[in-house]
């Protein structure tokens, strides 16, 4: 700037071509900044640290996966370290009976599942992700100090038995200590699982062709968590649980109201580029669930459009949609959660019996006997996505191979990409709550069974396995997945995503120009 402030100081003629010149050249080049600025920024909402829109070529992506990876990892190991160790811990140390040790352990998976709810509604109500996996870390880590500490002191454990004959079980105030403990990881795990993998995703645009495939991967190898100066943050968008409410509340009044709903009904929008759901795009009205259209009609001209208890917008209504057009997907999808339950309790004490060698030096250890189905899913997951899908793909068109969602239901990814802008976090939530609700059905079924065939002394599920019947137990498990299996097919081909076409949409610049007329007009059908 120096340069040319000296080259048009002299006030000669020939300098105010250049002083032109270099003026027109400078706008030029703020024109072309903006332009590459506004291509840079992101166009899922999210913001940077310091709450400005984030850049693509400064934030997010894989630069802060080094970040990540340890975090994740970590909370992890510690998770599932706990849940294959803990039946073996529970009958040894604290002088449990192997089914009722079996059941406590599932109850404890069950309600750190299903606390995801929780999580995802701080994470989109109050905190966002980020604060929320932060806050939610710190009741973890309190959680494993106190879990240390029962292991580790003595006061906090029954004496060892004397021959396996003189076993004093544990007191109540060792066994609450112990529970405190575990429900405070169930927590911690519960603010913490269905926010990282939403939190990672938030990494990418999804506008971004690369995008969805980076999304994929890093879902699958768990890079999750991001931090610090390179992250995109997701605003809080505020309770979902609240606006669905709001929408079954409007529609119903509405109805009683004697509101009809016609090809000609004008459904209410606000004027604006975004929806008034924070950070959340504007959603295409559908066909599906017509009665919750009734949310969005206005029946009173006079009155405020902002009390979403009388008038809902599109977005809200189509947000509750689909949040229930998954569920009977996800319900369908319950009943293999139980089978997944065992891997944690009865699959480790029968390793704990079994020949595990390879070899003459190796011994697998029993609460690594899990990891089997970990690497099945690293296998069959790529053969899937590389082979099956693309052959679906050729015969039914349908981007991921199937007409409707038969071949990928199961996937997280199906949940990701049925979740609005609003419900990312409580999506993710839903998928792992299934997990959590299976583990709660494999303790009844348990219990059913003892009661059923003799107890622990003569039944099925005996305090030794040796002479348990496991088999049976087994049996009745394979039964009830492959009448859910039918159950499944059935749900999974009538599923129908949202179609995106339905009435016309008015916004309220629209309900300025029209006014009462045009409303009572498109309720005439």
């Amino acid at each position: 700037m120096k340069s040319i402030e000296l080259e048009v100081e002299p006030k000669t003629k020939a300098s105010q071509p250049l002083m032109g010149i270099v003026h027109e050249s400078h706008e030029q080049y703020e024109k072309k900044k903006d332009v590459q600025s506004s291509t840079t920024l992101v166009s899922n909402g999210c913001v940077d640290i310091r709450g400005n829109i984030a850049d693509k070529r400064e934030t997010g992506g894989w630069k802060a996966s080094p970040f990540i990876i340890v975090n994740e990892v970590a909370e992890r190991l510690a998770f599932y370290a706990i849940a294959v160790t803990m039946v073996s811990y529970l009958v040894g140390a604290m002088h449990q009976s192997l089914p009722d040790a079996a059941t406590h352990v599932t109850d404890w998976i069950g309600a750190a599942f299903v606390l995801t709810i929780l999580g995802a509604f701080i994470a989109d109500a109050y905190l966002g992700r980020f604060k929320t996996i932060i806050t939610f870390s710190c009741i973890y880590a309190v959680g494993m100090v106190l879990l240390t500490l029962s292991a580790s002191l003595d006061s906090l454990r029954p004496p060892p038995c004397i021959g396996r004959i003189n076993c004093k079980p544990a007191t109540g105030r060792q066994t609450a200590f112990l529970y405190c403990a575990l429900g405070l990881i169930a927590l911690g795990t519960g603010g913490i699982k269905p926010c990282v993998s939403t939190f990672g995703a938030d990494q990418f645009d999804i506008e971004d062709e690369k995008s969805p495939k980076e999304i994929l991967i890093l879902q699958l190898v768990l890079l999750c968590y991001q931090h610090g100066c390179t992250s995109r943050y997701q605003k809080p968008t505020g309770s979902a649980f609240t606006r669905f409410v709001q929408v079954g509340v409007a529609s119903v009044r509405n109805h009683r109201k004697g509101v009809r709903l016609s090809q000609d009904t004008q459904l209410y929008e606000v004027n604006s580029r975004e929806s008034d759901i924070i950070g959340a795009g504007k959603l295409p009205q559908s066909t599906q669930y017509r009665f919750l259209d009734k949310a969005a009609v206005i029946t009173d001209h006079e009155a405020s459009t902002t009390n979403r208890w009388k008038l809902c917008t599109v977005t809200q209504v189509e947000e509750f949609k689909s949040f229930i057009r998954v569920l009977p997907i996800w319900a369908s999808t319950i009943a293999l959660a139980i089978s997944f339950a065992q891997m944690s309790t009865f699959f480790v004490s029968q390793a704990a019996l079994m020949d595990r060698h390879l070899g003459s030096s190796f011994e697998i250890p029993p609460g690594s006997v899990a990891i089997f189905a970990a690497i099945n899913a690293l296998i069959l997951v790529p053969l899937y996505e590389g082979l099956v899908v693309p052959i679906l793909r050729r015969c039914t068109g349908h981007r991921r191979g199937s007409a409707e969602v038969f071949t990928y239901v199961g996937q997280l990814e199906f949940f990701y990409d049925e979740a609005t802008d609003g419900t990312r976090s409580l999506s993710s939530a839903l998928f792992l709550s299934e997990i959590g609700i299976g583990s709660w059905l494999s303790t009844a079924l348990v219990k059913i069974i003892q009661s059923a065939t003799g107890g622990v002394q003569e039944g099925w599920l005996r305090n030794t396995l040796n002479t348990s019947r496991l088999d049976k137990f087994y049996w009745v498990i394979a039964a009830i997945n492959a009448v859910n299996f039918f159950v499944y097919l059935l749900v999974s081909w009538r599923f129908k995503a949202s179609d995106g076409v339905g009435n016309t949409v008015r916004d309220e610049s629209m309900i300025d120009r029209a006014g009462g007329t045009e409303f009572d007009r498109s309720r005439s059908g």
